[in-house]
């Protein structure tokens, strides 16, 4: 009797700690401040930071430290971390140029999500956040200007504003439509 008492303990504890998953806010605001803690040195280096968001061993959601990528991408790589399951990806933009749009999502950054099967977050030199979410196929603005740290030198394009969300469509149609002379 003391057994099967122990076993349906130890079962339903199980089950909750199993079922105990951080919400989409939590995530976001996890993919926020670690975007945060990025912002300063991509800026500064004028690279791409990135990092994983994820289920430590111990059970606690995390994020990694951001690590230093190139002018126009990052890879995460496998961590050192000890992941139980990872969540999200994160990554920076780099600094403020007119050279690129770095004010939404690349349609790499989009297909690279999607054939991970793993959401991404991505800052721009602005200070806005992008959720990329694979179950719905598009890029969401999860907040505008200076939502985290912006680039001193950031300068607004007027000719090209964001849309609040891209699919890969209206992103691919978006860089048709740059012509390069609009900023």
């Amino acid at each position: 009797m003391v057994f099967r008492f122990c076993f349906i303990t130890i079962a339903v504890m199980s089950l909750l700690f199993a079922n105990k998953h951080a919400s989409a806010d939590e995530i976001s605001d996890m993919a926020k401040q670690a975007l945060e803690i990025a912002q300063p040195n991509s800026f500064k280096n004028n690279i791409e930071y990135c990092g994983l968001i994820g289920y430590h061993l111990s059970g606690a959601l995390l994020f990694s430290p951001p690590i230093p990528g190139f002018r126009n991408s990052c890879n995460p790589g496998l961590n050192p971390w000890a992941w139980k399951e990872v969540v999200a990806t994160y990554h920076t933009h780099g600094a403020h140029t007119f050279d690129s749009d770095a004010e939404v999502p690349s349609v790499e950054d989009l297909l690279a999500d999607f054939a991970e099967g793993t959401d991404g977050y991505i800052a721009t030199p602005s200070g806005r956040v992008w959720h990329v979410s694979v179950k719905d196929r598009k890029a969401y603005l999860l907040c505008g200007v200076k939502c985290v740290t912006s680039d001193p030198g950031y300068q607004p394009c007027q000719a090209l504003k964001p849309a609040d969300e891209y699919t890969l469509k209206t992103l691919k149609k978006r860089i048709q439509e740059d012509d390069g002379t609009t900023c």
